[in-house]
């Protein structure tokens, strides 16, 4: 029998990992690439291609630094509530520097405002000089 095409190797896997989704074998989280590549005896580029179409599907979630975990699972919770206090940690440190570099503006305004001041005041400081 003709092996089948890399298009539908990628089918066949992502079939399989669907089925044992469907099943509770992933609960601790979806193996790696490298261990589902050994396991089909395919390439890791197929196995993404797999991995692509059941996160497209909704089956699995990417989850930055860790892997992959089944989309909805209870593996994939503390993951999830971790990303997004990341990001909202990153949008309160973006807004924090935002807020230190107006701060450095104010500054440098009042230091020019106050050079103004100080040389239109006379020598004694009560009166404009004019």
């Amino acid at each position: 029998m003709p092996s089948p095409s890399p298009r539908g190797t990628y089918q066949v896997i992502s079939q399989a990992l669907r089925e044992r989704i469907a099943a509770g074998a992933y609960a601790d989280g979806v193996p790696s690439e490298a261990e589902i590549g050994r396991e089909f005896g395919v390439a890791r580029t197929t196995v993404r291609r797999a991995l692509r179409a059941l996160e497209e599907a909704g089956d699995v979630k990417a989850v930055a630094g860790v892997g992959r975990a089944v989309a909805g699972g209870a593996d994939a919770a503390p993951y999830e509530r971790i990303e997004a206090e990341a990001v909202g940690l990153a949008r309160y440190e973006a807004e924090l520097i935002h807020l230190d570099q107006v701060g450095d503006v104010l500054r440098e305004s009042l230091d020019a405002f106050s050079a103004v001041a100080v040389r239109a005041l006379d020598d004694d400081g009560t009166q404009l000089r004019g």
